[in-house]
């Protein structure tokens, strides 16, 4: 199953980010990084961006896969 990852050139106050690759999930109907709440999108913010879609694996952001380990921890 293939996902989507974002990399964020600069953050909303054009910034320079580090050049990671983020997991995206929907907040409040927009496109935002897990771990730092980046919104991005056409329209959505001012952050500039790359979006690529891989099979497998691509997170390079330690937080973002610190926090998908934790999710993946919970037993419902």
């Amino acid at each position: 199953m293939a996902h989507n990852l974002v990399k964020f050139i600069t953050d909303e106050d054009g910034e320079p980010m580090e050049p990671l690759w983020h997991y995206p999930v929907v907040t409040g109907g927009s496109n935002v990084g897990l771990c730092n709440g980046q919104v991005f999108g056409e329209g959505e913010g001012h952050a500039k961006f790359e979006v690529k879609i891989v099979q497998r694996g691509g997170i390079t952001c330690p937080m973002c896969l610190s926090m998908i380990k934790a999710f993946k921890r919970v037993k419902l």
